[in-house]
C-alpha cells in the first residue's frame, strides 16, 4: 500500500495588495544573473555574481463586464507595481514592472489575459 496521502497547496496572486480573483494561473522564475567563470586550470571554477531577478507571469480568465487588471497605464508610464505570491503558508512580494501583456479567446475557449512582470529577487516569507 503507498504512503500516507498529502494535501498539496494552491497559490494565489496580489496586485497591489489585493487579491486576484480571476487568476487560473501563475509561474514565478527566480534567477541569480551569475556567469559562470571558467579558467584553463580547472575548466568551471564557479560562478561570478549577477543581476538577479524575478519574472512572474499570470494568466488570468475575462469577465465580460471589464479586466480584473487594466494595465495600460502602468506599462504606458512603466509605474512600478508589486505582486505577491501566496503558496504554502509563505509569501513573496516583488516590485517591479508589467512588461508586456496579451489578450486571447477562441471558439469554446474562455477569453483569457496574460500579464509578464520583471521585478526585484524576492525571498519566501
Amino acid at each position: 500500500m503507498a504512503g500516507n496521502l498529502v494535501l498539496y497547496s494552491l497559490a494565489f496572486i496580489t496586485f497591489e495588495g489585493s487579491l486576484l480573483a480571476q487568476e487560473a494561473s501563475c509561474s514565478i522564475r527566480r534567477t541569480t544573473g551569475s556567469q559562470p567563470v571558467g579558467t584553463v586550470a580547472l575548466g568551471y571554477a564557479g560562478e561570478s555574481p549577477g543581476m538577479a531577478m524575478c519574472e512572474i507571469e499570470i494568466e488570468s480568465a475575462v469577465p465580460i463586464a471589464a479586466l480584473e487588471i487594466d494595465p495600460t497605464k502602468v506599462m504606458q508610464g512603466l509605474i512600478p507595481v508589486e505582486i505577491g505570491v501566496v503558496m504554502a503558508g509563505k509569501v513573496a512580494k516583488s516590485k517591479g514592472f508589467i512588461h508586456e501583456d496579451d489578450y486571447r479567446h477562441a471558439l469554446n475557449q474562455e477569453s483569457k489575459q496574460t500579464l509578464r512582470f520583471r521585478g526585484r529577487y524576492p525571498t519566501w516569507a
